[in-house]
């Protein structure tokens, strides 16, 4: 069966236009990093955790508390991917859609205005960085089109590349080997950062830097990115 392509958003009202690239080298001589490349969830927007009173607040603690979640351990760890977690955590809750607890959870603890699930810090740095771009595995899958394309935000990516779709997610190669085709840029014009240490390891794999973002502090988190960012 063939593999769906992953999912670029494109903004009739904004299209974008590419200008051909400066070397990668003069480039990050001059001003660092070329490109900013970044994952969403937990790091632009807040994560599941930090909106469960939408829920009841459920005792999980993901990166909150990871001694008391062991299933967030083996997110962690590698044993069981982010896609699983929620599955198993939304078929616990009960009461959810049977065949997309996931998508219905999410709804439930997204469906707030776009100000109170981003997080302004990461946003800030966004805008004021030259190009930015995103690498995510399940926005469409987790949060559904509709709500991907009324967040503004997301329309200053340059692209977003959603895998919701693809055989490959992060952290495996291949991911990170679309975003750089996508980028049309050498792996050291990227700066990538992710709240997942395997994402990370593996875009230092990739040969890009990159910055594990820290979802429990994400002000010393942008701190860090604006200090690589500037050079």
């Amino acid at each position: 069966m063939p593999t769906r392509p992953a999912y670029h958003l494109a903004w009739k009202s904004q299209p974008l236009t590419r200008v051909k690239p400066l070397d990668a080298t003069v480039r990050t001589w001059l001003a660092g990093p070329m490109v900013l490349l970044m994952d969403i969830g937990g790091v632009l927007i807040k994560t599941p955790f930090e909106l469960l009173d939408a829920v009841g607040n459920p005792p999980w603690h993901g990166p909150f508390d990871p001694e008391a979640d062991p299933l967030w351990r083996d997110v962690v760890e590698g044993r069981l991917s982010e896609r699983d977690y929620w599955d198993a955590r939304a078929r616990s809750l009960g009461g959810l859609d049977p065949r997309d607890p996931i998508g219905h959870l999410f709804r439930i603890l997204f469906d707030r205005p776009e100000d109170e699930v981003v997080r302004p810090e990461v946003a800030g740095l966004v805008r004021s960085v030259e190009r930015t771009a995103a690498l995510t595995n399940d926005l469409i899958r987790f949060h559904g089109r509709r709500w991907v394309e009324r967040m503004h935000i997301f329309r200053l990516f340059d692209p977003m590349i959603d895998l919701s779709f693809d055989r490959h997610r992060k952290p495996a190669p291949q991911a990170f080997e679309k975003a750089l085709r996508a980028l049309e840029v050498e792996p050291d014009a990227v700066l990538y950062v992710d709240d997942q240490p395997a994402n990370v390891t593996a875009a230092r794999a990739a040969g890009m830097d990159a910055v594990l973002f820290d979802v429990t502090d994400p002000g010393a988190s942008v701190r860090l990115l604006e200090r690589r960012v500037r050079g």
